[in-house]
Formats: structure tokens, C-alpha cells, sequence
């Protein structure tokens, strides 16, 4: 899957939106810094030719969101989002909210495992994820 990052339009409402145009299923999971640690939420689905709005509020200007992909049918997805830095422990399953406290990389706990995420400013408060088919 292939990623890019897209500046909204001035009048839109939705503030950081997921859009697909994939053939299968994406899951996204969005990590950002909440007071001393990462919180990491996901995963959300985003259907074929579908967009998905994450956060309806403004960003913040100097905000920093962490974004991880992957595909629900079993392939290795390379992608912006899966080629940063931080790395996080998270459910392979289901929806969550985790902070980095709770999501120790070393010591996975079963049934989870590890992601990349990739780092992504807003620009205008806005940021939209486009994510298509790997090429």
C-alpha cells in the first residue's frame, strides 16, 4: 500500500481524515503524545474507495501525528506510514487506546505485536492520509 499526505480544503470540517483507494480493507492507527506518553488509538477501518474521519477538532499547529497501516488480508505493507521510527506494541484485533507506558516493544503481550508508526504534521490544522494500492 502506498501512502501520501494531502492538505484538506480550507472549508472542510473533518481534520484528519483516512481515504482508501485500495482494493482490500485498510486498518489505521493514529499515536500522539497526550501529557508525559504516546497514546496510540486504532484500529480503524477504512473500506475500499472510502474516507474515514479521525478527528473532527482542529490540529494543533505544531501537533505531531504518528501514523501506522496495514492491510486485513495477510501481505507486508510498506508504505510512509509504516516506515518511521517510533515503534509500538499493540492488538493485532479490535479497537484500543494504548499509551506508550502500556506498550513495552521488548515484551509484546500475546496476541499483540509490534508496529512502525510514521511522523506526519498537520498543515492549517488539517492532514488527510491517501492510501492506495503498493506499486
Amino acid at each position: 500500500l502506498a501512502l501520501g499526505v494531502v492538505a484538506l480544503p480550507p472549508a472542510a470540517n473533518a481534520r484528519l481524515v483516512v481515504c482508501s483507494t485500495a482494493t482490500t480493507t485498510v486498518l489505521t492507527a493514529v499515536a500522539r503524545w497526550e501529557g508525559r506518553h504516546f497514546v496510540a488509538r486504532g484500529w480503524y477501518r477504512v473500506a475500499p474507495g472510502a474516507c474515514r474521519t479521525l478527528i473532527r477538532r482542529q490540529l494543533p499547529r505544531r501537533g505531531k501525528y504518528y501514523v501506522s497501516v496495514r492491510s486485513t488480508k495477510p501481505l507486508i505493507v510498506r508504505s510512509a506510514a509504516s516506515s518511521g521510527r517510533m515503534v509500538l506494541c499493540l492488538p493485532r484485533q479490535g479497537r484500543f487506546a494504548v499509551s506508550s507506558r502500556q506498550s513495552r516493544t521488548k515484551s509484546c503481550r500475546r496476541g499483540w505485536r509490534v508496529y512502525r508508526f510514521g511522523l506526519h504534521r498537520p498543515r492549517a490544522g488539517r492532514l488527510r492520509f491517501d492510501i492506495g494500492p503498493s506499486r
